[in-house]
């Protein structure tokens, strides 16, 4: 890893925002280049429906989600917590992220929070 690679990198605070899955918190470390709006296209999204967000946000926010969901059932698995891991797989596919633009989130310094109520 070079220094243009340590500087692009960012790491983000991630929460679950669910009265089952409240506790988890995690860092992840985001490389910033490789979400870069290729359109310049940075509009806030409102949650729920696809067709408000742009591809980029799309697909950190997918990664986001995808590696709390991992590292909740990375948790559960080793607690031997089946029945949470059976809740996790009902409630994953619900999880996203609302109220950011893709540079908002790259650029944030507070905790983000991943919602699965909507």
């Amino acid at each position: 890893m070079n220094n243009k690679d340590i500087e692009s990198n960012v790491k983000l605070d991630l929460r679950v925002s669910c009265e089952t899955f409240w506790k988890y918190e995690m860092k992840v470390i985001i490389n910033k280049n490789d979400y870069i709006e290729s359109d310049n296209i940075d509009k806030i999204n409102n949650g729920c429906c696809d067709h408000c967000k742009s591809p980029t946000f799309s697909r950190l926010e997918r990664y986001l989600c995808d590696s709390m969901i991992s590292y909740i059932h990375e948790d559960l698995a080793i607690n031997g917590d089946d029945e949470k891991i059976l809740q996790l797989c009902e409630k994953s596919n619900k999880f996203h992220i609302h109220g950011h633009t893709t540079n908002s989130l790259l650029n944030n310094d507070n905790l983000i929070y991943i919602c699965s109520h909507c």
